[in-house]
């Protein structure tokens, strides 16, 4: 008898937390799509040295600075795509994705790099900079969980080593 009981109330409350859970989600009406926000991303840079003139041969990596808050140190810069600035000193890495990157508000860099020495009229000193502090532009307009495309954009003077 208790057996009987149980299994129907085990079926009553089912029945009744079933049709509850549709109730609620029968006023949902753009959830059309599954999965996250995302977006693409191109950066565009223009790299000189002290006196404005544009430097070739300057790379550029996009990198995710993760710190150890224990030591307030930098522990590992994950890198992802790169390249080089031609003749004008300009630098482009293009389609990025949120989805094959991490771009992390505050952690993200490019990484700016002499790589060649003194080939393209000296030794420059490295330097590091912020997405945050770079020029932000919606180029195209998103749709759906597409949220568009962005250019984030610098002009960055390097100095020469000492």
């Amino acid at each position: 008898m208790r057996v009987r009981f149980n299994r129907w109330y085990n079926t009553l409350i089912a029945s009744l937390l079933a049709m509850l859970g549709f109730d609620s989600c029968s006023n949902v009406t753009d959830a059309y799509e599954y999965g996250a926000p995302y977006a693409t991303y191109q950066i565009r840079g223009t790299v000189t040295d002290e006196e404005g003139n544009p430097i070739p041969g300057i790379k550029g990596r996009l990198g995710v600075v993760i710190t150890n808050p224990d030591v307030s140190s930098t522990l590992y810069v994950a890198h992802g795509d790169s390249a080089v600035t031609d003749s004008e000193g300009h630098l482009i890495i293009d389609n990025i994705s949120e989805r094959t990157h991490y771009l992390v508000p505050g952690r993200t860099v490019v990484e700016l790099k002499d790589e060649d020495g003194e080939a393209n009229g000296g030794d420059f000193s490295a330097d590091t900079l912020n997405f945050d502090d770079m020029k932000k532009t919606q180029l195209e307009k998103g749709d759906g969980w597409y949220q568009g495309k962005f250019e984030y954009s610098f002009t960055q003077k390097l100095n020469k080593k000492k």
